[in-house]
């Protein structure tokens, strides 16, 4: 572990046993720790530790970011720190800067697939997008007639429905009702390899239960 790898999970540690102990978590029954560990965690850049200082992130390298990962989960921490990561990296790759607060992306799963259509709506249906209840945006990587393109979908212009899954842990459904976008840039085929391939390693790698989401969006 370099030098500079070993000061970015310090720093993830040291937020995460300062304001998420699990003492706390477990006395919190209103999950008022939140707030304050989001708080911290945006002040040190942690949340976009994956995006170049031009699009608003830290620029941290995917070691570092994963090694962020790696501290979430040995805290159990349930907020969306790794899909925030992921969707601002997606995001960046279509040089869109990330939003303020926490994100997630869609389609989660490789069998799911999100369209967007030629009149610039989107349309298709993604399982178990995480955190998707939480998020204030979600990058959507969306496929084309010929191409790829990437997304940043206000949470708040979605229908999100709550439900729970068989584990008990919650799966919303959340429908986008073709809300025109202002924009969607292509990415060239080795990026979207590129951007299939860290979510898969992102969202698949171990960590606590997380609160899950479908994002279901038709025209």
């Amino acid at each position: 572990m370099s030098e500079s790898e070993n000061i970015v999970v310090e720093t993830a540690e040291k937020i995460f046993g300062d304001l998420a102990d699990a003492q706390t978590i477990n006395h919190d029954k209103e999950s008022k720790w939140k707030a304050p560990l989001w708080k911290a965690l945006s002040e040190a850049g942690l949340p976009l530790s994956w995006v170049g200082e031009e699009f608003g992130g830290s620029g941290a390298s995917l070691a570092e970011g994963f090694g962020v990962i790696g501290a979430a989960g040995r805290h159990a921490i349930a907020v969306p720190l790794a899909e925030t990561m992921l969707a601002g990296w997606l995001l960046a790759q279509a040089k869109i800067s990330s939003p303020e607060g926490e994100m997630t992306v869609a389609p989660a799963s490789p069998k799911d697939r999100i369209t967007l259509n030629a009149d610039g709506t989107l349309s298709g249906r993604a399982r178990g997008v995480p955190f998707a209840k939480a998020a204030k945006h979600i990058a959507v990587l969306a496929t084309g007639a010929n191409s790829a393109s990437i997304a940043l979908v206000d949470a708040k212009a979605v229908r999100i429905e709550a439900g729970l899954n068989l584990a008990n842990d919650h799966s919303d459904t959340v429908t986008n009702r073709g809300k025109r976008l202002a924009g969607a840039p292509t990415i060239p085929t080795s990026r979207y390899a590129s951007a299939t391939g860290r979510r898969r390693s992102v969202l698949c790698s171990p960590r606590p239960s997380s609160v899950e989401g479908r994002l279901m969006t038709d025209s």
